[in-house]
């Protein structure tokens, strides 16, 4: 047998599994998918977030580990029909980094791979951007000892303008303990326990996310006062020189380390592959450094008066059982499946 074939058959193998695992986490599928995440419950809330930023037919309405109701209805014909749909080399990319020589590495993936049939390459969505019309207040309750404020807002997809300024935002709200929000919440006011803040960049929409723990004896409606004031200040008067600096210095810094390695998550494989798989040119690295070199103070105030409004965000608090009194006002009780 070819090594094609093997490859075949070893496809086949995990369609076999992939149907099995559905069977077995029919009572509750999550079972089978939690244990990889840090915290059980952050998926939940994850899932709640997703759910109110994006409309039920988006695709990023619910979380790459699917819904519950979805999982326990997957039938061995749903499961081989998306793998055979996805799983083929029409959908894939493979990047070779190392000590090669060009024309020896391509032979060889003739050699083991070209007789696999290619398949139909899927048809990618296009969606307008999601949008909300206001402010949305959530509550769950869940077994946490201190209450927890999440807020999250639409932003430009991966690449788009306006993605690496929210990206060089986040750096100056909460990267590291000289930023604004870990500053003013967790060293001064003592109002947080931890503080963080990304641009969450994907190909079909984005979404900027803060999150911060409330410290012993503090309430969620002071860290939501304390983060809007520093919203409203970056807002009106942007980054000063230092910040601005401090950011580009790290963004930089993030782009020599994804470099340091040759395979692996984050390598230059890894990276040549992304670039080919978003935007057909597998060496984007420099003009995707020019994004962040690019930006200035005004176009960092501009972003933020854009799209980091506290009229267009979901607000969600995560309080301890019983403790619904302890969400910032206005909040909803929200279910997750």
């Amino acid at each position: 047998m070819r090594f094609g074939s093997r490859v075949l058959c070893f496809l086949g193998a995990l369609v076999a599994a992939a149907v099995i695992g559905t069977a077995q986490e029919k009572a509750d599928p999550r079972v089978g998918l939690k244990p990889g995440l840090k915290d059980a419950g952050q998926a939940a809330w994850n899932m709640a977030l997703v759910a109110s930023l994006y409309p039920p037919d988006h695709p990023y309405h619910w979380l790459t580990i699917g819904q519950a109701e979805d999982l326990r209805a997957a039938t061995l014909e749903d499961v081989r029909a998306f793998f055979q749909t996805y799983y083929h080399p029409a959908n894939a990319s493979l990047a070779i980094a190392g000590d090669i020589a060009a024309d020896e590495a391509f032979a060889l993936v003739r050699q083991y791979f070209e007789e696999i049939p290619a398949g139909e390459r899927p048809t990618l969505q296009k969606l307008p951007p999601a949008a909300i019309a206001s402010e949305q207040r959530l509550l769950i309750e869940d077994r946490v000892e201190l209450p927890r404020i999440y807020m999250v807002w639409h932003t430009p997809a991966l690449f788009a303008d306006g993605d690496a300024e929210l990206d060089l935002i986040s750096e100056i709200f909460a990267g590291g303990k000289t930023s604004r929000l870990y500053r003013t919440l967790v060293y001064d006011a003592r109002l947080a326990t931890e503080i963080a803040t990304s641009q969450n960049s994907r190909e079909l929409g984005s979404f900027f996310q803060v999150v911060a723990t409330a410290a012993p004896r503090r309430l969620l409606s002071e860290l939501e006062r304390a983060i809007n004031r520093e919203f409203e200040q970056f807002i009106a008067h942007g980054p000063d020189e230092r910040e601005l600096e401090r950011a580009m210095a790290q963004a930089e810094a993030h782009f020599v380390q994804r470099l340091q390695t040759v395979g692996g998550f984050g390598g230059k494989s890894d990276q040549l592959n992304a670039y080919a798989v978003f935007l057909n040119d597998p060496g984007y690295l420099p003009r995707d450094l020019q994004r962040y070199r690019a930006a200035t103070a005004d176009t960092l105030g501009e972003s933020a008066r854009r799209f980091l409004g506290h009229d267009r965000r979901v607000v969600l608090s995560v309080v301890p059982v019983g403790r619904a009194d302890l969400a910032v006002p206005g909040s909803q009780p929200v279910e997750v499946s």
